[in-house]
């Protein structure tokens, strides 16, 4: 990652999605590590198939979201903003975050 973030902030990529651990997880937008509304907001999408994982870390200050449990992310695109909303398996919306352009 300390390769890959300079290159997505010089590029401005707006959000970065992954999956490994199963849990959801949320950034607050990032430059070089910090807290800033012009950066990048990374996004684990990791509890659609197996049972959720615990939370194995704390949270910390640029984490906006952490949740253990079941879920999937639906993405909703217009010519001038995303919008990322995360759906647990009830379809109980348990976070949302909107990127204006």
């Amino acid at each position: 990652m300390r390769r890959l973030c300079p290159l997505l902030e010089k590029y401005k990529v707006d959000v970065v999605f992954s999956s490994h651990t199963i849990h959801y997880e949320r950034s607050h937008p990032l430059i070089n590590g910090e807290i800033n509304s012009a950066g990048v907001r990374y996004i684990v999408v990791g509890g659609s198939g197996a049972y959720a994982d615990w939370i194995r870390h704390k949270t910390n200050s640029v984490t906006a979201k952490i949740m253990a449990k079941p879920h999937f992310v639906q993405v909703n695109v217009s010519p001038y903003s995303l919008e990322i909303q995360a759906i647990d398996s009830n379809g109980m919306l348990f976070d949302s975050c909107v990127i204006d352009r």
